[in-house]
């Protein structure tokens, strides 16, 4: 941008500076191989004067801005040895490259091909980018900055914006929006319904007052429809982003007038139109707004639906479109209701029409990394059995499968096609499945790629349009046809090791391997089933081995080998448990996938493991778990699940015993499963009972997938440990071994478990690993533990000796119990009345007496009350003195000579007054207490409320006529201090704390009165003549220098007020702000001065507010905000009652006396009075207003 003097720029001009220097960067970047980059250009336009348009509305198309930048240039250090005149074209100093002859003679396509082929500066021609140009004299053309001869390659062309913003052009129509297209309108703008005239048409439409567009815009096709034609003109359209574009049209002339009164028409001379103006649809749901807005009931305004506005009214118009009427705003986020010449309109945000939005689908896919589904599997290797055991299928299997699941099981039916019986099921939906709509511009980048994509590959559309047809045709987005409803599949490749059940199948339905078997009679044919190879003739399954050439291990290699050995039962855990701990231990080394450098033992370990791979395809078993002479109908089938483990991997093998009707016993492997270690060291119990949980695991998903009639299902281990813990309760263990426990309870009945030793347990082959060749010959894994071929008799028996139980498994033992203490009596009632009563009744029932308790109950129910305590605070003492024993010498009652009472059972004081015939037996021998009892502090209690709470004393020795109470001054003291009602009655009242100072008090090198309280006072009688009217004394009191001015209102009306206050401005000169009351603080005979001060309020402020004077009241009962002249006025009443007292005087009289009053008042010092010589004369207020302390005392010269 260009240097202005004068000019500040702001942070939207950087930016823009920024962006352009930017674009400069990138056009630099260009390779010569002429890929060329659309980029946006944000230039700042030059501030020349010329004729332009504003519309404030928003700004969107980006159309040829002319700017100039002042950025801190560096030099280009090859141009520092150069001549000042080079010609960098030509490479000579003959002339100056701007006055090169033989650049005007080159295209505008070759001086670009040569500028980004010789990395040139756009702006210069020298051999440095863009951005670090020092060319600061703009082009004359354009005023950007570059030379005049490089023109033509500086130009770039309009470009449309991306953003839906206010004003927009379009590349295809160079249409030019004037108003904002929010598709989602939660902004409404002005819209009003009009009718436009000229001549004898008439047009009804609508229009948008635009405050912020200087001119008013009529579009085309309201000009065709009422006929106009107008003078020819040019108009600069300019937004706010200063983005300008000329349009060529005309201006025109015509009438409008409000659409509800036709007659009513104003005058619109010189609207410009153009072809390229347009504006959007805009809508008005007026029912909705009223019911959210209740400042818009009841107002005249009209509904309407993407009605669509022919003219925009500007600011040229002022009349029209301002308000002619308060403006009705509503809640913050609402629109607000404005009327202007042309009717009712709103204008404003409304969180309304958002709710009118189509719902949007959006589909999110999100692809973990290529490593991280490989790592979690090579994890689950040595994870620890999750708990509680599920399926896996049912674990994983979501609510929505769940429903699938059960709908095919629920409709899935056989019809008849073409002689042969079809499965036919329902087509799987989701219920809630919303439909799939989408816009056309959301579908139509989709259709366009899929065409660009064909139209690359012939043959592709050729297929894709067949596929198409074939969709049409067979009528998937129509109703299917009674043909479609009955397609299906065919099951191909059947075989069997019976021929005679597949013989009746046509040839193209049965396996090929099959056909050779029948045809050609060879037995070694091989069926691919599962993965595995099926071996017809002989009914039994070979793995195959699928040779992966690779080079250096590495783990990638390593656990791409091990995981394409596929074993579904598990027939060579033994050899694979091995890889997989190998793996294990190479993952601990913490290497990359492709790291080679792997540990040499660990690597020669797995090229011994890989070496046996090429015996794989020796390895075979029987399909059939039951041989096929056998009637599995009639035999006893028992299954057997074995489960062992070491501290590398454990794991359990089933195997089901078959026992046909001549005795003779069968046995076949039938499913295994291994973990490794985790990598957490466990205890060998541990992983025993780890192996225990994947057994009862085996023996549940067996007992569910087989459909053969299983008798009895034992399971092994050789852990005697392991038996124990699952003989016992769960609850005793720790949290590990307490959970797998209560796992194998819910899986398995505890009577179900037997003990074998190691050497007959074939699961100890799974942990201890076999070779490749150990599984191809007969070996106990393949065949099963020998020992099952007999009776149970000759099985292995459990250990008759009980094993020591490993306690360190068990839970640590904690006590946990309630101690119940009984507390003291009458700790359960709150006041002496209620213990009384309660032991009365009590009595009372016990006697079996009816009715209410008697006077003598009650009495009987205090001496109960009193012996209880008695007995429980003092029970050595009350035990001697019934014996007739001493007390001991530290008792607590040694000094007060106690005595025992036979007669009501209590302990008394002694003394010396049982002479006394005339005292109360009572006062002469009061009743012994303890005061920390409940009962006595209640005692205590109910004395204090009955005394209505006096001092201690007062309490103490009402109590002491009949009670004696240990420590009973200190009881008494401790009571009342807790007692709300006692602190209630003494407490002393607490002073607010004073406010700060109001603002109007701090106005500091301000003139005097320019913050003034103001307050009326009165009336006073005055004679005149041989009447007596009415007056009141009005007080004007500076906030700041203490100064008062006092004078008379004949009236309590707003012009007597205003007189007073024109008197006080011609005097003390013209306050800034008046502060007063709102006469809520007067008193007694002063209503007549409050009510009439109330009503001349309101006018107040309307009169004061031409003078410039604020007018602020105080809030209402609030006298202490205006404290400061309430004072004042106290002290001129003092003086008046000191000087008038209560005579009826002249109204001269009263207004002298008044004035005198305000001298003395003005006279006071505002500091405090020094009692030193040397010290200064206090400030007054008369000082401040007139430089003398004392305008009554004359001011006499210093040489007089």
């Amino acid at each position: 941008m260009l240097h202005r003097p004068g000019v500040t720029y702001s942070l939207v001009d950087l930016a823009e500076w920024l962006k352009y220097e930017s674009w400069c960067q990138s056009y630099d970047d260009q390779t010569a191989k002429g890929e060329s980059r659309a980029k946006r250009e944000f230039r700042v336009a030059p501030r020349t004067r010329q004729t332009t348009a504003t519309v404030l509305t928003g700004s969107g198309n980006s159309v040829d801005v002319r700017a100039t930048a002042n950025s801190p240039a560096k030099v280009d250090e090859k141009a520092k040895g150069r001549p000042m005149v080079y010609c960098s074209y030509c490479q000579n100093s003959e002339h100056a490259f701007s006055q090169c002859p033989q650049i005007p003679t080159l295209t505008k396509d070759q001086l670009s091909e040569w500028i980004r082929s010789n990395r040139r500066c756009w702006h210069c021609g020298l051999a440095h980018q863009a951005a670090h140009c020092g060319l600061k004299k703009p082009c004359p053309l354009c005023q950007r900055k570059h030379l005049r001869i490089l023109h033509e390659v500086n130009e770039r062309p309009v470009t449309v914006s991306s953003k839906t913003e206010a004003c927009l052009v379009s590349s295809a129509t160079q249409t030019l929006y004037l108003n904002k297209p929010v598709s989602s309108n939660k902004v409404l703008l002005k819209i009003v319904r009009v009718l436009l005239h000229h001549g004898s048409c008439t047009l009804d439409t609508f229009a948008i007052p635009d405050d912020g567009s200087e001119r008013t815009m009529l579009l085309p096709d309201a000009v065709r429809k009422l006929g106009l034609r107008g003078t020819e003109e040019s108009l600069a359209l300019r937004t706010i982003r200063h983005d300008v574009q000329t349009l060529e049209g005309a201006s025109v002339s015509f009438h409008i007038s409000p659409y509800y009164n036709p007659k009513k028409r104003y005058l619109i001379s010189r609207a410009f139109t153009a072809p390229q103006l347009d504006l959007i649809d805009h809508s008005y749901p007026i029912a909705k707004l009223q019911k959210q807005y209740k400042h818009l009931a009841g107002l005249p305004l009209q509904s309407f639906e993407k009605a669509k506005p022919l003219i925009l009214v500007g600011a040229d118009q002022t009349h029209m479109i301002t308000p002619i009427e308060p403006v009705r705003l509503g809640p913050p986020g609402g629109p607000a209701a404005i009327r202007t010449k042309l009717g009712w309109t709103l204008q404003g945000p409304t969180s309304l029409l958002e709710q009118r939005l189509k719902p949007k689908e959006c589909l999110h896919i999100s692809l973990p990394h290529s490593t991280t589904e490989l790592c979690k599997n090579v994890n689950r290797l040595w994870q620890v059995d999750v708990l509680p055991f599920r399926n896996e299928t049912e674990c994983t299997r979501s609510k929505q499968d769940q429903r699938a699941i059960e709908l095919l099981e629920a409709k899935t039916i056989r019809i008849k096609v073409d002689g042969i019986r079809r499965y036919a099921t329902p087509l799987l939906r989701k219920g809630d499945m919303p439909h799939l709509h989408a816009t056309m511009e959301a579908v139509m980048p989709r259709l366009r790629s899929t065409e660009r994509k064909l139209a690359r590959d012939p043959q592709q559309i050729d297929a894709y349009s067949s596929e198409i047809q074939k969709l049409v045709q067979s009528g998937a987005i129509r109703k299917l046809s009674p043909e479609e409803r009955e397609g299906g599949f065919e099951l191909r490749q059947w075989a069997s090791n019976i021929p005679a059940v597949i013989n009746h199948l046509p040839p193209e339905a049965r396996s090929d391997g099959f056909e050779l078997w029948l045809a050609h009679e060879k037995t070694d044919v091989q069926e691919s089933t599962l993965g595995l190879s099926w071996n017809c003739p002989a009914d039994v399954l070979t793995y195959r081995h699928r040779p992966i050439d690779h080079g250096a291990p590495t783990m990638r290699i390593i656990y791409k080998v091990l995981a394409s050995q596929y074993d579904p039962l598990g027939y060579i855990l033994p050899y694979t448990t091995r890889a997989k701990v190998l793996v294990q231990q190479l993952w601990n080394k913490q290497h990359s996938w492709d790291d080679t450098q792997l540990p040499q033992a660990l690597v020669q370990s797995w090229n011994e493991w890989e070496s046996q791979l090429q015996f794989l395809h020796k390895i075979s078993f029987p399909r059939s778990c039951v041989p096929a002479s056998v009637d599995q109908t009639r035999s006893i089938i028992d299954l057997h699940v074995f489960s062992d483990a070491s501290e590398s991997a454990y794991g359990a093998v089933a195997y089901l015993r078959t026992e046909d009707q001549q005795g003779k016993i069968h046995l076949s492997f039938v499913l295994a499963r291994s973990r490794v270690a985790p990598k957490r060291v466990l205890s060998i119990p541990r992983l025993e009972l780890c192996a225990a949980v994947s057994g009862a695991q085996l023996k549940t998903q067996l007992q569910k997938e087989l459909t053969l009639p299983l008798r009895h299902t034992v399971l092994w281990t050789d852990s005697t440990t392991v038996l124990s813990w699952i003989q016992s309760e769960s609850c005793h263990f720790k949290v590990f071994v307490g959970t797998r426990v209560a796992e194998i309870h819910e899986l398995t009945n505890t009577t179900a478990w037997r003990y074998v030793d190691s050497a007959q347990n074939p699961a100890d082959d799974l942990t201890r690993g076999k070779t490749l060749k150990d599984l191809a010959k007969p070996n106990r894994w393949s065949h099963g533990p020998p020992f099952l071929l007999l009776s149970s008799e000759n099985w292995p028996a459990n250990p008759t000796e009980c094993p020591e139980i490993d306690k360190s498994e068990f839970k640590k033992s904690a006590f946990c119990g309630v101690v119940a203490v009984n507390g003291q009596f009458g700790s359960e009632y709150k006041t002496w009345t209620e213990l009384v009563k309660a032991i009365a009744q009590e009595l009372h029932g016990a006697a079996g007496e009816s009715g209410e308790p008697t006077a003598n109950t009650y009495q009987t129910a205090e001496t109960f009350i009193l012996q209880k305590v008695q007995s429980e605070r003092f029970p050595e003492e009350l035990q001697r003195l019934r014996s007739g024993k001493p007390l001991q010498h530290n008792s607590r009652l040694l000094s007060l000579t106690p005595e025992y009472d036979t007669s009501t059972n209590l302990i008394r004081v002694g003394g010396r007054l049982r002479h006394a015939e005339t005292l109360d037996p009572a006062l002469k021998h009061p009743i012994v207490l303890d005061s920390r009892h409940p009962a006595v502090k209640l005692l205590l209690q109910d004395f204090d409320k009955r005394l209505c709470h006096p001092g201690p004393d007062r309490v103490f020795a009402e109590i002491r006529r009949k009670y004696w109470v240990l420590r009973g001054r200190a009881a008494i003291r401790i009571l009342q201090h807790a007692c709300t009602e006692c602190q209630r009655l003494r407490a002393k009242p607490t002073f607010p704390k004073m406010a700060d100072l109001p603002v109007a008090r701090l106005r500091l090198y301000k003139p005097a009165f320019h913050s003034t309280g103001m307050d009326c006072f009165g009336p006073f009688l005055v004679k005149i003549g041989r009447r007596v009217e009415k007056r009141w004394g009005i007080l004007y009191k500076c906030l700041t220098t203490q100064a008062l001015h006092v004078d008379l209102l004949n009236s309590l009306d707003t012009d007597s007020f205003l007189m007073s206050l024109r008197r006080f401005i011609a005097r003390r000169g013209s306050p800034v702000e008046l502060l007063s009351d709102q006469g809520t603080n007067f008193r007694g005979g002063e209503r007549e001065l409050c009510e009439a001060f109330q009503a001349m309020s309101p006018d107040l402020q309307r009169k004061l507010a031409p003078q410039k004077i604020a007018f602020h009241f105080n809030p209402p009962a609030a006298p202490h905000f205006g404290g400061v002249w309430e004072r004042e006025i106290r002290s001129i009443k003092m003086a008046l009652s000191t000087t008038i007292g209560d005579q009826t005087v002249p109204e001269e009289v009263l207004g002298t006396v008044l004035i005198e009053v305000e001298n003395i008042l003005n006279s006071k010092p505002l500091g405090y009075v020094s009692c030193n010589v040397a010290d200064p004369d206090p400030v007054t207020p008369n000082l401040l207003l007139t430089g003398r302390l004392d305008n009554s005392l004359p001011t006499r010269d210093g040489h007089d």
